[in-house]
């Protein structure tokens, strides 16, 4: 992406301040696909009960 920026997008942009905005916001992009990554999903786990319970409410 960096790379991308910098041959292509950098010599059309040309501002430095557009150049740190775009790496402060990847930056904080990259923190929240990291921290997403590394955090407990949430599964919610059920009986077997509630699952037959459940595909048999669907079902009707």
């Amino acid at each position: 992406m960096y790379v991308t920026w910098f041959t292509w997008f950098q010599p059309y942009v040309g501002d430095i301040w557009r150049t740190v905005g775009f790496m402060v916001c990847s930056m904080f992009l990259f923190y929240s696909f990291i921290k997403a990554w590394k955090s407990d999903p949430g599964v919610i786990h059920s009986t077997p009960e509630q699952r037959y319970r459940t595909i048999i409410e669907l079902a009707e």
